[in-house]
């Protein structure tokens, strides 16, 4: 990797043919050019000692770099970049802007369905380049755990009965939006990230980032809601319901088990994952 998480027109030129696969599909088109249009295209980078063991690809939070890992498989690294492409999104559309001032119940609760959201939208995108002849990163995403699995299938089945229903002229929640929900339902997914959330709100305090009661809360559910599900529409109002629910499930599992008083340490904060 170049000396940093800086710009490598090397890195980038390694990360070029993924990305001619990504937007080869319309899934993929679509959101490369939300992204154009929101701050111009993404900068996405391919280099070694990117991936360790819990992560294959990551968003850097300070420059916006996405980063894939050159040892990789190739199908493997492209179905990375969809999840953290959408990561990306995120923080462009001001997601991410206000995780840094939640308590702790807050973060859990937001890093659980910013994660949903990427798998989401990850699925639609390796589905979309499976249906376009490019399967290996759905297979890729596939093989990579009971998650993703039960997202893609999730996915898929509510993807085929939307075109069902579209073509008699009935209307239905976004398939996007069944993936969203698949990956809230594993429990894997929500333990890992808890612990995810809680060392970040541990390095965020250390870090003397001021915390709000609410507000970024509230901040954090308005840019939510207002990205896109994956295709033209938007999440449902059941997002809400559900970001709520979420809430509160976070709020009981801080309650249960709360954050030890920590000794002020001097550290870098993490980089975006996963």
């Amino acid at each position: 990797m170049s000396d940093g998480w800086d710009c490598d027109p090397e890195a980038q030129l390694a990360a070029a043919p993924l990305l001619a696969r990504f937007v080869a599909c319309g899934a993929g088109r679509e959101l490369f050019g939300r992204l154009e249009r929101n701050g111009g295209p993404p900068v996405i980078q391919r280099a070694a000692n990117v991936a360790d063991d819990y992560m294959e690809a990551l968003l850097d939070g300070e420059t916006g770099i996405v980063w894939l890992d050159a040892a990789l498989p190739d199908d493997n690294c492209l179905a990375a970049l969809c999840h953290e492409i959408r990561h990306s999104e995120q923080e462009r559309r001001g997601v991410l802007a206000p995780i840094a001032r939640m308590p702790l119940a807050d973060l859990v609760a937001a890093t659980w369905i910013m994660e949903a959201d990427a798998f989401a939208t990850a699925q639609r995108i390796v589905t979309s380049l499976a249906m376009h002849g490019d399967a290996g990163p759905r297979a890729s995403f596939w093989d990579r755990g009971e998650t993703e699995q039960a997202v893609l299938e999730a996915g898929e089945a509510e993807l085929a009965r939307f075109s069902r229903r579209l073509g008699r002229g009935e209307m239905m929640p976004h398939p996007a939006f069944a993936a969203f929900r698949a990956a809230l339902a594993q429990p894997h997914l929500r333990d890992s990230y808890e612990a995810d959330a809680r060392q970040r709100w541990s390095q965020y305090r250390d870090s003397g980032e001021p915390e709000s009661d609410g507000e970024a809360w509230d901040e954090f559910l308005g840019a939510m809601a207002a990205m896109d599900s994956g295709g033209n529409v938007r999440y449902p109002r059941d997002f809400l319901e559900v970001a709520t629910a979420l809430r509160a499930e976070a709020a009981m599992r801080v309650a249960a088990r709360p954050p030890r008083p920590r000794l002020k340490m001097l550290v870098d904060l993490p980089r975006w994952n996963p």
